[in-house]
């Protein structure tokens, strides 16, 4: 699974892997809720880049041959409730590579009308 194709980046979004991969909207309401201002989800993926092209995958490490890649994990920084809406949170969303970020995201929105688990707005 190419990352771009989660992260907002490509055209074509593959919602059911963004959901198994990314955090949760009830992570992000979580750190707000909590005043966490810096929260790791650890990932059961991880993360390999193509030679190609230098993209980034998300793959299962329990295959022999990305048995040594770096674990993916993602930070929640800075979670808020929206002063206009109640049901939205804010945050940063940072994805990490083994200890080395490698995307971030400003302004990502957890709408919880949409539920506890539903995708975040990237």
């Amino acid at each position: 699974m190419l990352f771009d194709d989660i992260n907002g980046v490509s055209g074509t979004q593959n919602i059911t892997e963004r959901l198994r991969i990314l955090p949760s909207t009830g992570d992000v309401e979580f750190c707000a809720y909590r005043g966490v201002s810096n929260h790791t989800v650890y990932t059961p993926y991880a993360v390999v880049t193509r030679k190609s092209n230098g993209k980034k995958g998300i793959v299962n490490p329990t295959v022999p041959t990305f048995a040594n890649a770096p674990r993916l994990s993602f930070r929640i920084l800075n979670a808020a409730q929206d002063p206009t809406n109640d049901q939205h949170y804010v945050c940063t969303l940072v994805a990490i590579e083994g200890g080395t970020e490698f995307w971030r995201k400003d302004n990502v929105l957890a709408d919880m009308t949409k539920g506890k688990t539903a995708e975040l707005d990237l």
